[in-house]
């Protein structure tokens, strides 16, 4: 279960026709081995390919497994690592093999001194299943815990062992049942005390692989028991912290949704080096797909790339587009286009703070759990926000401001952010990656709105408006559409500063807003979009063909007439994109908005399809 596994979970993956070889990922860790940089902690959202990797480590490292046939012919086996070394430095580094010979001349070259520089080559098969692997998956662990703990007559009940104890015990049963020369059966070593006398006697080299391995500081019940955590961050410490213990181990690799968490590790886990969405480092594209293989998935399935695009895309990490690879194996595999992002339990404890169920406060002690939902629902809309996420911690139960709230649905997925500058983290744009996840924070904001109306009447009462306009856009009712215009634009001060205001790109944000809870689900929202002679200020294209929803072109026009914005949409042909896509009749709306008198105008024209159009 634990100890010395073999290559059947990884073996599930590789029998999948949409598998995607990250197998490179094990040259980088190779040339980590035995090193000061050996710990390692790789932390991404659910969904994002954490198991694979680790289990696709434990089929190449673990004596437990025979996986030459495994990966001489993936990326792993087509790479190599050149290990140069002079009197003055040493340099590791991985090369295509076809391209092997022309960089060692290089290395050569750069050395006035050929006699001191010494080449050594290094591929796969150097490390292929040679250590002793403890590999832990905290999900299955906490399954396996509670089942003991209901079985009739269980040890663990009786000898009160916590999931910790429960977890020593049984790795180290399992390598008295391996070693049973070194570790007799009524010995009862301390786990590091184990490893210390396996590696003395027998010249064990250990690795130790953990998934989940944050389950305890996130997940209830556990994240509530600080005398289990405690305990954790003992068995923790005793494997990564303590001297002998270390020199045992040639990698640690662990995998967790959320970043190292600073107030629990100081003692335990300083001395990894962390991977994660705030800083992804040259792990960056080992976990999620990237551009370029989802356009091969694509390409080999007959996909829409543009729409699965549209709906898994979004992750800037570390420069590059990455794609969520759960949901699009899904997408492929099933052939829809869907919702297929699941949320975990620190997802829970992010929206307690969005929605008030744990206070968010400020320096000054106000609640800003109500400016949080604001500025998701902005986001949501559209609007840019920004946001400093260079001083979070890592732990989802200490919250204290707004950024560091966007910076957890980073960790977690539901943001994803773009540096600005030369601040770093200190300043990024941030927003929502994709239409996947665009669908579950609406569907958070509407949970809660029906669970409690009356304290959240405000996300109700713009679900409510949302279903006036858009019904009004349909009844062709322009005074109904002025009039809730008017009434947003005047209300919505906690959306749009008073400096905007006055502003015609206010306006249009006012309207992406006000049209945000009936539009999201049914229609793909494109602003300042090139169509015809120009570009048009919204246009809503609609997912499927349903006269329900209609295809609208709006613009906006401040200070004149609005059917003066309807003769600019006919005018510069703004239809033109929409008459491509669909038959259907195009809703034309001009909305005019009057500086001075703040009153607001509507036009409605529908365009029906006639011959020239075709």
């Amino acid at each position: 279960m634990y100890v010395n596994q073999n290559s059947s979970a990884f073996c599930k993956y590789l029998a999948n026709n949409l598998f995607v070889d990250k197998s490179k990922l094990i040259l980088h860790l190779n040339q980590l081995l035995d090193s000061d940089a050996a710990f390692v902690c790789v932390t991404r959202p659910r969904r994002f390919g954490k198991s694979l990797a680790l289990n696709m480590l434990n089929a190449y490292y673990s004596k437990g497994s025979d996986a030459k046939n495994l990966f001489e012919q993936k990326e792993v086996s087509k790479n190599i690592i050149l290990k140069a070394s002079t009197s003055d430095q040493f340099k590791s580094e991985l090369v295509p093999i076809t391209l092997a010979e022309a960089k060692k001349q290089e290395l050569k070259e750069k050395h006035n001194d050929l006699q001191n520089i010494s080449i050594i080559e290094e591929d796969y098969t150097k490390h292929l299943n040679k250590y002793d692997v403890i590999c832990i998956d905290f999900n299955d662990l906490v399954r396996e815990y509670k089942e003991e703990l209901e079985s009739e007559g269980s040890f663990v009940k009786k000898e009160n062992q916590s999931l910790i104890q429960y977890l020593k015990k049984e790795i180290i049963d399992e390598f008295k049942t391996q070693y049973p020369d070194v570790i007799p059966q009524d010995y009862k070593y301390q786990l590091k005390k184990t490893l210390q006398i396996l590696a003395h006697q027998k010249s064990c080299r250990f690795i130790v692989l953990i998934d989940e391995w944050d389950v305890v500081f996130r997940d209830p019940p556990y994240c509530f028991d600080d005398k289990l955590k405690n305990e954790y961050v003992e068995f923790l410490s005793g494997l990564f912290k303590d001297h002998q213990t270390m020199e045992c181990i040639s990698l640690a690799y662990i995998t967790g949704i959320l970043p190292i968490q600073k107030y629990y590790s100081e003692s335990s886990l300083n001395n990894f080096t962390e991977y994660s969405m705030l800083s992804p480092g040259d792990l960056a594209p080992y976990y999620g797909f990237t551009k370029e293989e989802v356009q091969r998935l694509c390409k080999e399935n007959d996909v829409d790339l543009d729409e699965l695009t549209r709906w898994y895309d979004g992750y800037i990490i570390k420069d590059q587009h990455i794609y969520n690879p759960y949901s699009v194996v899904n997408a492929i595999k099933k052939n829809e286009f869907s919702y297929y992002w699941t949320k975990t339990s620190a997802s829970d404890l992010a929206f307690n703070y969005v929605f008030g169920q744990t206070p968010l406060l400020d320096a000054e002690g106000n609640n800003c759990s109500q400016l949080a939902q604001d500025q998701i629902i902005e986001l949501l809309a559209g609007k840019e926000i920004f946001a400093n996420l260079s001083s979070f911690s890592g732990n989802p139960q200490q919250i204290a401001t707004i950024d560091h709230l966007f910076s957890l649905f980073v960790c977690l997925g539901y943001l994803t952010y773009e540096k600005l500058g030369k601040l770093g983290l200190a300043k990024c744009r941030i927003f929502i990656p994709n239409l996947e996840v665009k669908k579950a924070l609406k569907d958070e904001f509407l949970i809660h709105q029906y669970a409690n109306k009356s304290q959240h009447q405000r996300i109700h009462a713009l679900k409510e408006k949302s279903e006036r306009f858009f019904k009004a856009i349909k009844d062709q009712n322009e005074q109904e559409i002025a009039n809730l215009a008017q009434e947003f634009h005047n209300d919505s001060s906690s959306f749009v500063s008073h400096y905007e205001y006055n502003d015609e790109s206010a306006l249009r944000f006012t309207i992406q807003l006000l049209l945000l809870f009936v539009t999201i689900d049914y229609y793909q929202i494109e602003k300042e979009a090139s169509s015809g002679k120009g570009l048009a200020d919204l246009i809503y294209i609609p997912i499927a063909q349903d006269l329900e929803f209609p295809p609208m072109v709006i613009e906006f026009k401040m200070n004149c007439l609005s059917a003066q914005a309807i003769e600019q949409i006919k005018n510069k042909n703004y239809k033109q994109k929409l008459r491509l896509l669909t038959s259907d009749p195009i809703y034309y709306v001009g909305i005019s908005y009057d500086q001075r008198s703040k009153l607001h105008e509507c036009s409605i024209e529908i365009d029906r399809l006639i011959e020239t159009d075709i």
